[in-house]
């Protein structure tokens, strides 16, 4: 069964120079876990709450073997979970680069369709 598309991540609250991987992993693990309480997902994958909120919230990063609880509580394997993380990595670098292109004038903004 295909998994469902996953929207891109978004950091309204962080400044771009605050952004980390962990917080970009964490909104990962956030958005995977939507719809599901935090505390069915802490019981399923053998993790503390806690430390689940601290995963989500971008204090820390799980090791490997919390990685692999995790991703099969979340429904997924430990690649494609780290593979969903770095794609955003990617996608936010992408499109910090764009804006600052775009600030700097070297590219010019496309109108929007209306």
């Amino acid at each position: 069964m295909a998994k469902p598309r996953l929207s891109p991540v978004t950091l309204p609250d962080v400044p771009a120079e605050r952004v980390t991987y962990a917080r970009i992993a964490g909104a990962v693990i956030r958005r995977l876990r939507e719809g599901t309480p935090q505390a069915a997902v802490a019981a399923s994958s053998g993790l503390s709450q806690s430390a689940l909120s601290r995963f989500e919230n971008g204090q820390s990063l799980p090791d490997m073997y919390e990685t692999m609880r995790l991703a099969r509580a979340l429904g997924r394997t430990p690649s494609d979970l780290l593979r969903l993380v770095d794609h955003e990595v990617v996608m936010l670098v992408g499109r910090s680069r764009e804006v600052a292109k775009v600030a700097a004038g070297l590219v010019r903004r496309r109108p929007r369709a209306s």
